[in-house]
């Protein structure tokens, strides 16, 4: 497939899995039915849901607290021409009527809204329109122009050296931009910059089947802050005071964001994203590094680097979110981003997405996280990992998730492409896995491991034993054990999941190393299981002539009782194939179903009493004891209570 195609693609049909592919499958995300949208269709033009009832956007607007209203339409007619021309007042909403509004939206206050007229689809780009007429054709179907824009550093963890951050757009088809010092040869839907970063001196571009850009629409990415409070210096969403913000309805297109960097930020308390579309940056779309705020209902998409994430993000709530098929510019998938990267954040709550497609991974809690709540997503086709935890994200609760058909890295070396999995867990530890659905995970569907970097406190001195001022802040936050050494992956707790891998055949990878991946359900690379780990009621299936159901640092198994001697689990088992378990194993709604005569059914252990207590007292353990006594779909178990996250009810199977 050539690289227009790639980028191009969008998948409408959603695929076998996916929330619009067919008429099996369950709604999820933005559709789901347990999400109240506030843009509706069933609501007439400039009216939203609010309350129940279909109420004009105006009236909506002030009942948040937004007393003063500013219109902008481009066409005129309004009281400006564009979003700065509204200027930003504390307690301001700016209704933003259809068009595209080429400009940074950055405001200076609290409490400032900007959301989109009801009906209407009007869109902030990052990108300028190329006047036609300037571009001269070339060999090979390549097309030159003059180097005409802002330069831009090339600071994006490019996939080449030399790609820039520029956006080159052709007729609303988003190129893939190659690197080096001489131009090579440009596949269908490439371009390449000529000249220093600091300096360049043309680009040179083969469109999209072959058109010509002189009479196409051609646009080329300059901003990168889309939506960005103006005290948020340096690209750094976390160092913004603005209180109150409020986005809804909006659409961003081709910003040039750079790695680990966001087109949207909300400032640093309270923001609220409702129902926008965030796609085609060439780095991130959201950040949601800040305390309090909330992201629903959302389209992330085709990002280069990241959909959503955030350092530091404290009590933030991500929910009915449709987040897919970012990653496409990561440098050759080295992990920068993915559909949702976080780190150290407290109180996160994300549950009732998508994250399908993405490049790198689903849902990353990548360092020092604590106390999340992760429940009721889907999880689907993801490269790597759908779910991974690393790095000391601990105490947190990961319950009632699908995840189908993760898919293995096509540069990964063998050792790394035995890590790829559905739900991964390295050196996090009391987190509570229970009551998720895994099925056609490659390599494994569930995998514990440690990293030595969870060592970095302890190694200085060359003796692992933790001595005096080695356990400096930022590293490891765990104290270490009675025996001096530190303490990694460990008590931990897995229970009532069912847990399905499939088998990967060997391949050569994209670096030419053969690659012979060792299916195993679940994958536990820990000293001794993990200290104070509990198994329980987990039901798993790997392919018949596999690495084996169960598999530690010592051996591999499919006998269920070894593996429950070793690991002291109660309870679960093996089941003889997928369709023994579940109903289908092609739709999710047949993934949510348990088989009639599946040993799961009816088999989950009861909720180990002390679990409640490993999440603080208010909110966040309200949440937990939520998603631990009710499915997928927020319909109360009913004991004795299938394992997985599906439907809980044993009747309605």
């Amino acid at each position: 497939m050539d690289a227009a195609a790639t980028l191009s693609d969008t998948y409408e049909s959603g695929g076998p899995l996916g929330t619009r592919g067919g008429p099996d499958d369950v709604p999820w995300g933005p559709e789901s039915p347990l999400y109240a949208a506030t843009y509706t269709p069933s609501c007439p033009a400039g009216h939203v849901q609010g309350g129940g009832e279909c109420v004009p956007i105006e009236a909506w607007l002030r009942g948040r607290g937004f007393s003063s209203i500013c219109t902008v339409d481009g066409h005129g007619g309004a009281d400006a021409l564009t979003v700065s021309g509204c200027g930003y007042a504390e307690g301001q909403a700016t209704i933003v009527r259809a068009g595209t509004y080429r400009e940074d939206v950055r405001p200076t206050t609290d409490r400032f809204a900007l959301v989109a007229y009801p009906g209407e689809r009007p869109v902030v780009s990052g990108a300028d329109l190329v006047p036609p007429g300037g571009w001269t054709r070339r060999d090979g179907g390549v097309w030159r122009h003059t180097w005409d824009w802002s330069a831009q550093d090339n600071g994006n963890g490019e996939r080449s050296g030399g790609r820039r951050r520029e956006m080159v757009v052709v007729g609303g088809v988003v190129m893939l931009g190659v690197g080096g010092d001489r131009r090579p040869e440009l596949a269908d839907g490439q371009f390449w910059v000529e000249g220093s970063p600091s300096a360049p001196a043309s680009v040179y571009l083969n469109p999209p089947g072959d058109v010509n850009p002189n009479t196409e629409v051609v646009e080329i990415g300059q901003r990168w802050q889309l939506f960005w409070p103006a005290d948020a210096a340096r690209g750094r969403c976390g160092a913004s005071q603005r209180t109150g913000l409020l986005v809804a309805g909006m659409t961003f297109l081709h910003g040039t964001a750079p790695r680990q960097r966001f087109a949207v930020c909300l400032g640093a308390v309270r923001g609220t994203i409702l129902e926008s579309d965030i796609g085609w940056q060439n780095g991130g779309a959201l950040d949601l590094s800040g305390a309090s705020h909330t992201a629903m209902g959302n389209r992330i998409h085709d990002n280069g680097i990241e959909g959503a994430g955030g350092t530091r993000a404290l009590d933030v709530v991500v929910a009915f979110n449709d987040i897919r098929r970012n990653g496409w510019a990561d440098p050759a998938g080295r992990g920068h981003g993915g559909a949702g990267k976080f780190t150290r954040s407290r109180g996160l709550v994300v549950r009732n997405n998508v994250f399908s497609d993405n490049e790198v991974n689903g849902l990353w809690l990548d360092i020092h996280n604590r106390n999340a709540v992760v429940a009721a997503n889907l999880f689907e086709r993801n490269a790597n990992t759908g779910l991974f935890l690393e790095l000391f994200s601990d105490s947190t609760l990961v319950a009632n998730n699908v995840c189908v058909e993760n898919r293995v890295r096509p540069h990964d070396a063998p050792g790394t492409a035995r890590l790829a999995g559905c739900l991964r867990l390295t050196d996090a530890s009391a987190n509570v896995v229970a009551f998720n659905t895994v099925v056609r995970a490659s390599n494994a569907a569930l995998i514990v491991f440690v990293d030595d970097r969870s060592l970095w406190p302890c190694d200085h001195d060359g003796d692992p034993a933790c001595g005096a001022g080695e356990a400096p802040a930022g590293k490891n936050p765990l104290p270490p054990g009675p025996d001096g050494r530190p303490v990694r992956a460990r008590d931990n707790v897995f229970f009532n999941n069912v847990l399905a891998a499939r088998p990967v055949g060997p391949y050569t990878n994209t670096g030419g190393r053969r690659v012979a991946p060792r299916t195993s359900a679940v994958r536990v690379a820990v000293p001794d299981g993990g200290a104070g780990t509990v198994w329980a009621g987990n039901w798993a299936w790997a392919p018949q002539g596999a690495f084996g159901a169960y598999s530690t640092p010592s051996a591999e198994t499919s006998d269920h009782a070894a593996w429950a001697g070793a690991v002291g689990e109660v309870g679960g088992g093996t089941f003889a194939d997928p369709l023994a378990a579940l109903c289908d194993t092609t739709h999710v709604a047949g993934v949510l179903c348990l088989a009639p005569g599946s040993p799961a059914r009816g088999a989950a252990v009861a909720v180990p009493p002390s679990v409640a207590e490993r999440f603080d007292a208010g909110p966040r353990r309200d949440a937990a004891v939520f998603h631990l006594t009710h499915d997928a779909w927020g319909v109360p178990r009913r004991w004795p209570a299938d394992a997985g996250a599906g439907r809980s009810s044993r009747g309605a199977q």
